[in-house]
């Protein structure tokens, strides 16, 4: 059994001997030439960087792969427990501006998957709303009811609508617990698209329970439900790829794990006590609140002596995916903005050395776009003019080949798919549940496809995220789009102008100053021109229910679908009907009624 400190090392030794090698064999070409400039050593600077991001994804990837092999990561199921050993859990939804219907389908769904289990007595359920519309908050107060009703709920299932929505999502779940918190040992905090099964939460807290010095424990969310093409390819890589990275992840964190900020069950008391967040000092967008709290509250965690884990084998926790490129960008500039501000606290005294690596690779996440697009830029104007001689210089003075350092590149970009397909070949049950050996294959190489088409694409958006945020421009706070949302040409092209113009100026470079380079920067250029048209055909949910179809792009959620999953669909189904066939409800501008004003206050005894 390794330590976690010989764990670690481990990964940063694997780093540090794949990026310096590579590095050393790009300073090996250059300078059997005519030596380093000042720009080409810029480049090679850049190149390093880069490749030591990169690598330390590949090798968490080659981690999760063994370990998963040695069945550290398999499905788990906790026996369940009698209903004498569960303490009090309060299971905890904070919405703002969501399809309420939608929210109380998901509750609906678990409440009755608990009861299933016999432990529903142990549970009570939360729903804290943020919205600011009066309309929506009345939609919210029926679709409550009607839940309450449908259940036999009352006194079990709670709805509170808070009139100052300061700290966002952070400060909704703070102002429960100085309410709330003292009734309960745990709290499971989830996300308006949030769906756990109930043998999952009675397993999560009899993790809980059997380890007292444990404060979190994260789950790995699987994506259901996704219809365009963009949300099924999120949907199979997650599946594919996700699980091998998050078990490299649990094996290098161990005690020191990360937060989501979904999914996830919390010990209160833990939480309440060291978990507050004070905003930021200085203005927006670097100042004020923490956006990307969950990072910032499993690091307090751990801080004070507490264990925060990943727990990747249990199953029975789902997610819903994003609809379409630009709703992922919308939500990334958020995330964004939140990731940058961990730059203030990343040298905070007294953090652990995994706290400070969580905070690191979020930040790198965003600034490996501008790194990449400078690094781009800088080998167009410093090409020597032949990328044959480059790829295999005749000078006998240089030991490694340039094609053999572009191969390093490759493989890690593009090993983790190879990764996922042999350890999901290899799993005879997950191999059925892709498809079978073919259409997972092809389904890896219509993934790898269209995520070569998109990665430009991202690397240009966070590039644009990034200057915004030192710009000072707040990212701001809007409710998320969920569902079939496709994306309309005219909305693209506004969307996307910055990608397709940067594109085409790449183009240009390349054609004045390394005309030899112009034919391989394609894969690169070409997606960043053709940005809309991407965006607009990946929405599409007729691509994506076509590939389905064919069995391609096929996800065990789907395939084996868990009843919770299936009485959902059924549940979505139904108010997709009805929607269809009654007419829009009218909007209300009156001002609450006393009841109603009430209702918002709802909760049971502190």
């Amino acid at each position: 059994m390794t330590t976690a400190s010989q764990r670690r090392k481990l990964l940063a030794g694997l780093v540090a001997i794949t990026s310096l090698g590579s590095t050393a064999g790009i300073v090996d070409i250059q300078m059997s030439a005519d030596g380093l400039t000042w720009g080409e050593a810029i480049l090679v600077g850049i190149y390093a960087l880069l490749l030591a991001w990169i690598s330390a994804g590949f090798w968490l990837f080659v981690i999760g792969a063994l370990s998963r092999i040695g069945g550290a990561a398999r499905p788990s199921a906790e026996p369940i427990l009698a209903p004498r050993d569960l303490p009090r859990t309060a299971v905890v939804m904070p919405i703002y501006h969501e399809d309420p219907v939608n929210v109380f389908d998901r509750l609906r769904v678990m409440y009755r998957s608990l009861e299933r289990t016999g432990q529903l007595g142990k549970f009570e359920f939360f729903v804290l709303s943020d919205s600011r519309d009066p309309e929506a908050g009345r939609a919210e107060i029926r679709a409550w009811q009607d839940a309450c009703r449908d259940l036999s709920a009352s006194g079990r299932l709670f709805y509170r609508r808070r009139r100052d929505n300061r700290g966002r999502k952070s400060g909704n779940i703070e102002e429960f617990c100085r309410r709330w918190g003292g009734r309960y040992t745990y709290m499971v905090v989830l996300d308006a698209d949030s769906l756990i099964s109930g043998r999952t939460l009675v397993s999560m807290v009899a993790r809980m329970q059997a380890d007292p010095g444990m404060a979190l424990l994260q789950t790995w969310p699987v994506s259901i439900g996704g219809q365009s093409l963009f949300s099924r390819l999120q949907q199979f890589a997650g599946s594919v790829y996700g699980k091998l990275f998050v078990a490299g992840l649990t094996w290098i964190q161990m005690g020191a794990g990360t937060y989501w900020g979904h999914n996830a069950i919390i010990r209160v008391q833990a939480f309440a006590q060291h978990c507050a967040l004070p905003p930021l000092p200085g203005r927006k967008p670097l100042g004020g609140e923490i956006l990307s709290h969950d990072f910032v509250e499993a690091a307090l965690l751990v801080k004070a002596g507490w264990r925060v884990r990943l727990a990747p084998d249990l199953a029975g926790s789902y997610e819903e995916g994003v609809p379409n490129l630009i709703e992922h960008a919308r939500r990334d500039r958020r995330w964004c903005q939140g990731n940058l501000q961990h730059w203030r606290l990343l040298f905070a005294r007294g953090l652990h050395v995994m706290s400070r690596m969580t905070f690191l690779i979020g930040i790198m996440s965003y600034f490996s776009g501008p790194l990449w697009l400078t690094f781009l830029a800088l080998s167009i104007l410093t090409f020597p003019g032949d990328f044959g001689g480059w790829l295999w210089p005749e000078d006998a003075h240089s030991r490694l080949p340039g094609f053999l350092v572009l191969g390093m590149t490759v493989t890690l970009l593009f090993g983790p798919k190879f990764l996922g397909l042999g350890a999901t070949l290899a799993n005879r049950r997950a191999r059925r549940d892709h498809g079978g050996s073919l259409r997972l294959t092809l389904s890896i190489a219509i993934e790898a496809f269209f995520s070569a088409l998109i990665a430009p694409l991202m690397a240009v958006l966070h590039t644009r995220f990034v200057f915004a945020v030192l710009a000072g421009r707040d990212s701001g706070w809007g409710p998320p789009r969920r569902g079939a949302a496709e994306v309309d040409w005219r909305t693209a092209w506004a969307s996307h102008w910055v990608e397709m113009a940067t594109g085409l100026g790449l183009g240009a470079l390349a054609a004045v100053f390394a005309p030899g380079l112009l034919w391989w920067l394609l894969p690169i250029t070409a997606p960043l021109v053709l940005a809309a048209p991407i965006s607009v055909l990946t929405g599409r949910t007729s691509w994506g229910e076509t590939l389905r179809r064919l069995g391609l792009l096929l996800t065990p959620a789907e395939v084996r679908q868990s009843p919770e999953v299936r009485e959902f669909g059924k549940l979505c189904a139904v108010q997709q009907d009805i929607r269809a066939v009654l007419p829009p409800v009218p909007a209300m501008a009156a001002p609450y009624s006393p009841s109603e004003k009430r209702m918002l206050s709802a909760g049971p005894r502190p």
